[in-house]
């Protein structure tokens, strides 16, 4: 996928970027992991129906095992991305520290969102496929292949909205020039995690009964 996009921007688009693997990498790996998480999560109830129909248990471990279980491939994804920046010359910074943050935000982001998905594909079987084109076009809406300083600046302001310019930009921050995230921001997207994270909670336990009955 790397690959796919550095012909993208070097011969379609023809920018030249610094060090462009990492630069694609440090929004490629993090937009994986939350895709898969999401993509696996969204059949969790349905795919977890025996269990729930059986058991008196909690509607909201499955979602979040999914979530787990793919921020453990996203880790492990990380000791190629460390070898490539070895590659580079790059040394890690101290500002590394924040890698555990962004990584926890990001976390907290996709629980949430695999929990309103989740409930959501119980009721409407088109789920799957609408996130998938959703998650297309997402991608692209954050500075995945591009550089937030190549978009003008009155558009460049509501991409700070999108949590992925947060996580995009603080990635590369961390590990390519090594500087902390930008606080502000990177404030308000915890926020927006946490009120994503929380209100799934809240959402899927109080439509339990309902969704046990649905399945």
């Amino acid at each position: 996928m790397t690959a796919t996009y550095i012909a993208l921007v070097q011969f379609a688009f023809r920018a030249e970027t610094p060090h462009i693997a990492l630069f694609l990498m440090c929004a490629v790996l993090p937009w994986a992991w939350f895709t898969a998480a999401t993509n696996d999560a969204l059949m969790s109830l349905k795919r977890n129906r025996g269990r729930l129909l059986s058991f008196r248990v909690n509607a909201t471990i499955f979602p979040l095992a999914d979530v787990l279980a793919t921020l453990v491939r996203y880790v492990a994804s990380l000791a190629v991305f460390l070898a490539l920046l070895l590659y580079y010359g790059i040394r890690p910074s101290p500002e590394l520290v924040w890698l555990p943050v962004l990584i926890l935000v990001q976390g907290l982001f996709a629980t949430g969102v695999a929990l309103w998905l989740s409930v959501l594909q119980v009721y409407v079987e088109d789920t799957a496929n609408i996130w998938r084109l959703t998650t297309r076009v997402w991608f692209f809406l954050g500075p995945s292949i591009y550089a937030l300083s190549q978009v003008p600046a009155h558009i460049a302001w509501w991409l700070w909205w999108n949590p992925f310019t947060v996580i995009f930009h603080g990635y590369r921050a961390i590990w390519i020039r090594g500087e902390p995230p930008l606080m502000n921001h990177l404030l308000i997207t915890s926020c927006i995690a946490v009120v994503f994270c929380t209100s799934g909670y809240i959402f899927i336990r109080r439509v339990q009964q309902r969704i046990t009955l649905s399945l």
